[in-house]
């Protein structure tokens, strides 16, 4: 199910769990999710860390307006690549904490991982799938481009999936390690997906 072809709309409706058409409203009254505010209430620790910055679109107003605090979005890594291996290095040293501080709540995070999403992103040693162009004419692809450079852009895409795969797969790894992954739900997903 999609709720949008963009991020705002696509985060929107995962987390609330309405159409992206009430955006607006939503924004204006600054009115959190009822999932954060229920996740809140029954006692979850709750973060969120992200490789692309949540105040555009406009989440920290949104989604996470109440929790703000819990919000880590400000890694200095140039390429996404670099900062969505940031970000589950920070969900590792999350869980980290919470072992050092006996901390038993339950927990919700929300990672957000962005190399698949135009441009695409990974690191140059990990390129798998080629051509595979690092840059892309969005100007040239939207005249019709011939059959390989449709073939190149899907395996940039490609491998950049493939390295957003083995960071999940890092994450779901590191959950193991702290014992925790018998008592996670696991959600994968996508903010929206490619047209």
């Amino acid at each position: 199910l999609s709720g949008g072809n963009a991020t705002r709309f696509g985060i929107f409706s995962l987390v609330y769990g309405i159409h992206g058409t009430y955006w607006m409203p939503v924004y204006e009254e600054n009115a959190p999710p009822v999932l954060v505010t229920a996740l809140d209430a029954a006692g979850f620790e709750l973060r969120v860390i992200s490789s692309a910055r949540m105040s555009y679109p406009e989440f920290r107003s949104t989604a996470w307006v109440t929790m703000q605090d819990r919000v880590e979005d400000d890694f200095p890594q140039g390429e996404k690549y670099e900062r969505d291996r940031a970000v589950v290095d920070r969900f590792e040293h999350f869980l980290d904490d919470r072992d050092a501080r006996g901390e038993q709540a339950p927990f919700f995070c929300f990672t957000l991982l962005d190399a698949p999403h135009q441009t695409y992103s990974w690191p140059p040693e990990e390129t798998l799938f080629e051509p595979a162009p690092r840059s892309l004419d969005y100007l040239n692809l939207s005249s019709r481009p011939d059959d390989a450079t449709i073939a190149s852009v899907r395996n940039s895409y490609d491998n950049a999936v493939h390295f957003s795969d083995a960071n999940a797969r890092r994450m779901i790894d590191a959950l193991a390690r702290h014992g925790a992954l018998e008592n996670t739900f696991v959600v994968v997903t996508g903010d929206h997906g490619e047209e």
